[in-house]
């Protein structure tokens, strides 16, 4: 897995126009008069009791993206309900991603809240094309227009707006995808809920899953992709991705990809540990694409505590994978991932020596 799909746009956005009006539709479009492309938004803002609903459609170049932000009352000075809030968009595009208030903030009927829409550049959401505001009173909440999007934070935490019904679905190396049980067990939740919603359970996500011990390397990234409930029994393995249209585009990635994968414990410096990976064939996978699976095999008898892992890829020269390019001279020139996880004692009653964590690691 790459990321949550990120276009990232090389034009300068120079003109736009717009109208601001409460829970309407409202269209916003940026124009390059240089280059004559542009790049649009259209919304339909929701203030609802504990999240907002906001339907974005439009046409977004490469390399912008949408963000969003909801505040109290009228205007932005106010307390802000959300972070802002990025919307990955790319050409055309209909999202309703679903932004939930942070915090335990509760929007009571008849309360005001406003949305700030930006168009700002991928990664750097100050880069404004456009901005703009709409209101909103607290009067019932709405189903989304469209299917949900991949959202990020603007500090780097992601998944604001995800719910347990949009969990990630990752592909494992071994087939399949990872956490099927789990997935499959979620509870769908309403948009409004009232009480507390049982994703947000602190236990919840340490369930025992049936892929135990696949530990995706970017799963601070994607819910749902979280090893779940992990024994110092379980072997270990930290696998990641690559995809493309086409196999000669994957060979391309293999080819200038630059890899770089840290193991971090408690009581033990960060190791990098890449040169104890493994690469799949490339293979076609149920979505369509070609793929290809690295895999780090840590073994098993870790000895319980906190871990995560984090990994870096880079490019010598410059490469697509059928929908956007990646490289040095591209605004794509590097891909961070990293995942959190716990390792706790068996129930079993096995009881042999730990070999892991150490320095150095004892892998391979």
């Amino acid at each position: 897995m790459k990321k949550p799909i990120l276009f990232i746009l090389i034009l300068t956005l120079m003109a736009f126009s717009g109208l601001v009006m409460a829970q309407d539709d409202t269209t916003d479009t940026t124009t390059s008069t240089d280059a004559g492309d542009s790049s649009s938004v259209s919304w339909y803002f929701v203030a609802c009791e504990t999240s907002a609903v906001v339907d974005l459609s439009g046409f977004m170049e490469a390399g912008y993206d949408i963000y969003v932000q909801i505040f109290r009352e009228i205007g932005t000075a106010n307390t802000a309900l959300t972070p802002l809030t990025q919307v990955s968009v790319s050409g055309d595009y209909q999202v309703s991603p679903q932004i939930n208030y942070t915090g335990g903030e509760i929007l009571a009927t008849g309360q005001f809240a406003t949305a700030e829409i930006r168009i700002a550049r991928e990664g750097s959401p100050e880069t404004i094309a456009f901005s703009g505001t709409v209101n909103d009173t607290q009067d019932g909440c709405i189903s989304p227009s469209y299917g949900s999007a991949d959202t990020t934070t603007a500090d780097g935490d992601s998944s604001v707006g995800l719910t347990a019904g949009e969990l990630a679905q990752i592909y494992s190396p071994f087939g399949g995808i990872i956490n099927s049980n789990i997935v499959s067990e979620l509870p769908n939740e309403s948009i409004v809920e009232l009480g507390a919603r049982a994703s947000l359970n602190p236990f919840y996500g340490q369930q025992r899953s049936d892929t135990y011990g696949q530990i995706f390397a970017e799963c601070d990234r994607y819910p749902g992709s979280e090893p779940g409930l992990l024994y110092d029994t379980d072997s270990l393995t930290i696998f990641w991705s690559w995809y493309a249209s086409t196999p000669e585009l994957v060979e391309d990635h293999l080819r200038e990809a630059r890899y770089q994968v840290w193991l971090n414990s408690e009581n033990y410096p960060s190791q990098n540990i890449i040169d104890y990976a493994a690469r799949s064939p490339i293979q076609q996978r149920e979505d369509g694409n070609y793929w290809v699976f690295y895999t780090i095999s840590l073994g098993d008898r870790w000895a319980p505590g906190e871990y995560s892992v984090g990994y870096r890829v880079e490019w010598a020269n410059n490469i697509s994978d059928g929908y956007e390019e990646f490289g040095p001279t591209t605004a794509n020139n590097f891909l961070e991932g990293s995942c959190q996880f716990q390792v706790s004692g068996n129930p079993y009653g096995v009881d042999e020596p730990y070999q892991n964590p150490n320095y150095p690691l004892n892998l391979g």
